[in-house]
């Protein structure tokens, strides 16, 4: 679980204090402990214990239920593990076009090989996501293909094509008609169908990477 509507803003400190957790307390089963036992496990004063795991309940990483009565011990439950809150966190930074931050992460935590395995899989699933921001973001281990619609003829090269050209007009599946899309309308004249159109104009955004995710695959 990354998150929910009332987490707070998940940053470097909140990935790190849960995976320390995840060194003393097994995921999904209960342990009793208290503050001053997570204080020294944590390297924290008692103050920041009590803000610390009110922040990772409200994210949704972990469950507390204070000790009632004196000698009591608390119980603390870790909700998700480590490595799998990183890879959703990491995936989601990908979904918005966020790769840089996204391999900051990664190295940071010691997961550079496996961000690279992933990433053109995320990539492929975030494709939809970004195009709708006009941003494009992919890996090329290769040669760029040729991406003139008449000469295009790769299936790499179809990325390109979608991105970078669109269609005069649409098919409507549901009224069965095609309709105008870039081509502002059309007609007929004499019984014969003649293309009168005009162009809608579109500006598009292109994104720069740093040089350093470009070399990620």
């Amino acid at each position: 679980m990354v998150g929910n509507q009332s987490s707070p803003f998940i940053n470097q400190v909140h990935l790190q204090r849960l995976k320390q957790l995840c060194e003393h307390y097994e995921p999904h089963q209960t342990t009793k402990t208290d503050i001053p036992t997570l204080s020294e496990q944590l390297s924290c004063s008692d103050r920041n214990v009590a803000k610390l795991v009110k922040t990772l309940a409200n994210i949704g990483w972990l469950s507390w239920q204070p000790g009632r009565g004196r000698g009591n011990k608390s119980e603390i439950t870790i909700l998700t593990g480590f490595e799998a809150t990183l890879m959703q966190i990491l995936e989601l930074y990908c979904h918005k076009g966020q790769l840089s931050e996204a391999s900051r992460y990664a190295d940071v935590f010691g997961f550079s090989e496996t961000f690279r395995k992933r990433l053109p899989h995320w990539l492929s699933a975030a494709q939809e996501n970004l195009k709708a921001k006009n941003t494009l973001i992919t890996l090329v281990p290769y040669t760029i293909p040729s991406f003139h619609p008449l000469w295009a003829y790769r299936a790499a090269s179809r990325l390109y094509v979608d991105a970078m050209f669109d269609t005069l007009f649409t098919y409507d599946v549901t009224t069965k008609r095609i309709r105008p899309h870039l081509a502002h309308y059309y007609e007929f004249r004499d019984n014969e169908l003649c293309f009168v159109y005009a162009l809608m104009y579109f500006s598009i955004m292109v994104k720069s990477l740093p040089q350093s995710t470009l070399r990620l695959a």
